[in-house]
């Protein structure tokens, strides 16, 4: 595909009409989140030859314009999207699921797999990061009053993007985290899916409580019966364990939503249904 090129103007408008200063900090800061989250869309859409390129601040307030330059067919079809979803007012979770559905549609309709698609509409906390810290470090700027961009085909001079967010939305798109951490000592996992092989990036899956979850494995003795072959996994198997949960609450928007993250520290014993081991005691099954 030939490059294709956008011009993105950010305004940031001042308490002060006459004002056409910025504080420097808050400004390289914001600059950064955004050039993060574009450059996070491009990794995602697999647009290797991405260019950024700032031109000259105007006047009014202060403007950006930044020259957005990409070739691939995923990122040109969805960075008005993404960009609208991070300099908009922030939609409630209902508009914001009803929002992915219609973009997966539109990307899908385009002749994208699902492969492709799937990072796009997932909740993807990277990108939802980049847009907390820029809107965080706005809001506490006492001279920005309000925030409008628009989004320009160079080529044509199509207006893909037209958005205006004022300082009181500001906050809709700042997520603020409270955790914890326990551990819930001898309780029981059901094995669903076992890691045979150590990659970093995948988990293991169980049930813990009646529900589905991924969860880390951290007791060395039990990885080297997996990896010896003691264990089978043919009948499903289960760990008395103890577990540590980090409990994390997500406050955005007025909802909240918790994500709980696991990891088994220690196994007391396993059961495949055909062999056992207890407390460091190997046992066969007796039919």
């Amino acid at each position: 595909m030939e490059k294709q090129e956008f011009t993105l103007q950010v305004h940031y408008f001042m308490k002060d009409e006459e004002c056409h200063s910025f504080n420097a900090i808050t400004h390289n800061e914001c600059e950064r989140q955004l050039l993060n989250y574009i450059q996070a869309i491009a990794n995602i859409t697999n647009e290797k030859k991405l260019e950024l390129v700032s031109d000259l601040s105007e006047e009014g307030g202060w403007k950006d314009n930044l020259k957005i330059i990409a070739s691939s067919a995923l990122f040109t079809l969805v960075i008005s999207k993404s960009l609208d979803h991070f300099l908009s007012p922030a939609l409630d979770p209902t508009e914001q699921a009803k929002n992915l559905v219609e973009t997966a549609k539109i990307i899908k309709e385009s002749g994208f797999t699902q492969e492709e698609v799937a990072p796009l509409i997932s909740n993807n906390e990277k990108l939802e990061k980049f847009s907390s810290v820029f809107y965080q470090r706005l809001d506490k700027d006492p001279n920005v009053i309000k925030l409008q961009t628009t989004l320009t085909n160079s080529e044509n001079n199509e207006k893909l993007l037209n958005t205006t967010i004022e300082k009181k939305d500001f906050a809709g798109h700042i997520t603020k985290k409270q955790s914890r951490t326990y551990k819930k000592f001898g309780t029981t996992i059901l094995i669903i899916s076992p890691l045979l092989v150590e990659i970093k990036r995948l988990k293991w899956r169980g049930k813990y409580n009646g529900t589905d979850i991924s969860f880390i494995m951290k007791d060395n003795d039990f990885i080297t019966d997996v990896h010896n072959q003691k264990v089978s996994f043919e009948s499903g198997t289960s760990i008395l364990c103890d577990l540590e949960i980090k409990e994390t609450i997500k406050i955005k928007n007025g909802f909240e939503t918790i994500e709980n993250h696991y990891t088994v520290i220690k196994v007391h014993k396993w059961f495949d249904g055909k062999r056992a081991k207890i407390d460091g005691k190997d046992y066969i099954a007796v039919e």
